[in-house]
This record gives C-alpha cells, sequence and structure tokens, in this order.
C-alpha cells in the first residue's frame, strides 16, 4: 500500500495555479482539467480507471472547494471526521480546513470545483444571500450541464473562449450559491460521519460490499453484540448497516451505468446481487428510476 500523503509535503498555500502547475506535469489517463484563463476557477475530473491507490492529500487551502462523487467515496476527510461521500450531491469543504480522501480506495471518481477566495466572495456578498457554502446539497442538472459547458469551451480554440469561460464560471457560482442556498430549507439529507470505533467495519463494508456480508459478522469485528452494532452504527451513520451496504452497492451501479459499457446485468453481479431483478427492483425503489 502506497504511503499516505500529508499536508507537510505540501506548500504552505495551495493556490489554484498551483494545482494547475502539478496536473500538467503529472498528466494521467484519468484526470482532465480546465480553468479560467484569469485563475478564477479550476476544475478537475479524476476517474481512476486502473487498479492503482491514487494517494491520499491532507490538506488545506484558502479557496473555495466543492467535491462531487462520481463514484461513492466511502471515507472523505474533513476536520479529523471521516463522512460518506454519495453520488448526486456536492459537498463543500471549509476555507483553511484540512481535507482529503484516505488512501485505501481504487476506483475513486470524482469532480473538484476550486473557486478563487476573493472572487467568490464578492460573488457572495453581492447576492447578498444569508449563508454562506457549507452545507451538503444536491448535485443538480444545471450544474452538471455547466461544468459539461466549461469542458467543452475549455478544449476548443477560438477568439471568445476566455471570456466564454469566465461567463460560465459566474453561473457555476450562482448556481452552486443557489443550489446551496436552497439545501438550508431542507432537512432531507445530512452527512453521514463515522465514529472512530466503527472504522473498521465501514472499512471492511468499502472493500468487500460485493460479497455476502452478514449483521453477525460485522458485530463481532467491531467488538460488540449485534444489538449494539446496529443501534450504534446508525446513530453514527444514519443508516442500518444494511441500508448502508445498499446505498454503497448503488452509488456503485450509478457509476457503472455512466461510466462503463457494462449491462445491467453484469453491473448487478459486480456489487453484490443475487440476480437482475432483485438489483432492478431495488434501485428503482431507492433511486425512484430504473437502471435502464
Amino acid at each position: 500500500m502506497e504511503e499516505t500523503k500529508t499536508s507537510n509535503e505540501l506548500p504552505d498555500e495551495i493556490t489554484i495555479a498551483y494545482r494547475i502547475e502539478q496536473d500538467q506535469k503529472d498528466k494521467k489517463d484519468y484526470r482532465k482539467i480546465a480553468y479560467t484563463q484569469s485563475k478564477r476557477m479550476y476544475i478537475k475530473i479524476v476517474i481512476n480507471t486502473t487498479d492503482s491507490i491514487i494517494k491520499s492529500v491532507i490538506h488545506k487551502h484558502k479557496d473555495y472547494e466543492f467535491i462531487i462523487p462520481l463514484a461513492p467515496i466511502p471515507c472523505l476527510i474533513q476536520d479529523g471526521e471521516v463522512c460518506f461521500g454519495e453520488v448526486g450531491y456536492v459537498y463543500p469543504i471549509n476555507v483553511d480546513r484540512e481535507h482529503g480522501v484516505q488512501a485505501e480506495i481504487k476506483d475513486i471518481a470524482m469532480i473538484n470545483i476550486i473557486l478563487d477566495y476573493d472572487w467568490f466572495t464578492s460573488i457572495v456578498n453581492r447576492l447578498k444571500v444569508k449563508h454562506g457554502p457549507l452545507k451538503y446539497f444536491k448535485y443538480t442538472d444545471v450544474l452538471k450541464t455547466m461544468i459539461s459547458n466549461f469542458y467543452e469551451i475549455f478544449n476548443t480554440d477560438f477568439e471568445l473562449k476566455e471570456d466564454m469561460l469566465d461567463s460560465i464560471a459566474e453561473d457555476i457560482a450562482f448556481e452552486i450559491i443557489r443550489a446551496n442556498a436552497q439545501a438550508f430549507n431542507e432537512e432531507t439529507f445530512k452527512p453521514r460521519v463515522y465514529h472512530k470505533g466503527l472504522q473498521v467495519v465501514c472499512d471492511y463494508i468499502n472493500s468487500n460490499y460485493s460479497e455476502r456480508i452478514t449483521i453477525d459478522n460485522l458485530a463481532k469485528m467491531g467488538g460488540m453484540s449485534k444489538y449494539y452494532f446496529i443501534s450504534s452504527f446508525k446513530k453514527f451513520t444514519g443508516l442500518t448497516p444494511m441500508e448502508y451496504i445498499i446505498r454503497f452497492r448503488l452509488s456503485k451501479a450509478k457509476f457503472y451505468l455512466e461510466f462503463s459499457d457494462l449491462k445491467i446485468q453484469n453491473i448487478a453481479q459486480k456489487i453484490g446481487f443475487s440476480s437482475t431483478t432483485a438489483f432492478t427492483n431495488t434501485f428503482t425503489r431507492y433511486i425512484g428510476v430504473t437502471p435502464s
């Protein structure tokens, strides 16, 4: 296993310009970047298509950051807490707070949006919103389309390219603020934070989600009685152990449906369902649409 990369190996201030420079040096097949020439916005899509483990980089910076999981991120670290990064949501990172992703993840896939602190703060102040962008919120179709347009324009070459990128960047900032403000009026989603005593159980589920997992074995692994384990797990994750396993499998399914050519029956088998029918029924019940 590769060693975890800690914050003291990084510069004291990680700027957008530094990120761009490093990514241009370290070009990999699963990493795509786009940014405005003014360095107001930087977007990186990471899709690890190999079996390599991406190093964990625990760091902090003064710019705003938003992490969008394209596959579940079971160990999203912020301020010493470890939460479950679920597909379909955007995770704001507090300014100047340590954050990162645990190293033991192979098939990581996510989008990172970095916004210049002064520029984004000026937009927040201009809009006079009550809350800063600190609450987890849904990844909207509007934001998804804007990010796609940003990449499309970035990879073209014409006279008005930079003006268009600046315009889209501002639209993305507006949508983040709007979606985040709406989240403050909704209590349907709360981040699920791991309790340290349950970390070993969650790590096991994250690595063996496609296998047959029993509550008795998980409880034994956590050193608890079955009923105390279920109660503790739900208290600290917001889900029962079986709900957690199902949610994790379905998040993996979303990733394979969008980023692979696998057939539905192959996906069902890959993520641990006994049949395509069971997978389809569960997916429809939780997600609201069929896998197709």
